[in-house]
């Protein structure tokens, strides 16, 4: 089995890897990512309307600069509701689902209000009258 590298894909017309946009079926899996998975909540987390911790799963992704370790998740700089996933060692950037902000305490996106730095975040950047 031969693994494309990070930033390509394999493109069955040349029978080879290649640029991600020239694969017809990455441009169709790009589209189809937003899922979310049945784990059942911990005491402090999940979907308080359906009862499931919503999966860290993007709704768009960008190279990002920076060295990681491959598959671990990192919380945005500026802004909880955007994170990192490390990719062979080069960070993507991802968004959360809608309303949901990145918990790194439990490596997935989760209710802003269970997540600390964005409730910092959050409280700096309302005013009073």
């Amino acid at each position: 089995l031969k693994e494309c590298g990070p930033g390509s894909a394999f493109n069955p017309a040349i029978n080879d890897c290649d640029w991600p946009y020239k694969v017809d079926n990455c441009k169709k899996m790009k589209n189809s990512l937003i899922t979310t998975d049945g784990i059942s909540p911990n005491k402090d987390s999940g979907n308080k309307e359906t009862g499931k911790n919503e999966k860290a799963t993007p709704t768009n992704s960008v190279a990002s600069t920076g060295k990681c370790e491959h598959d671990k998740y990192y919380p945005h700089e500026t802004n909880c509701y955007k994170f990192y996933q490390c990719d062979y060692g080069y960070k993507v950037l991802k968004d959360c689902a809608p309303l949901t902000a990145f918990n790194p305490d439990i490596d997935r996106c989760d209710w802003p209000d269970n997540v600390d730095n964005c409730k910092k975040m959050q409280s700096s950047m309302t005013t009073t009258d």
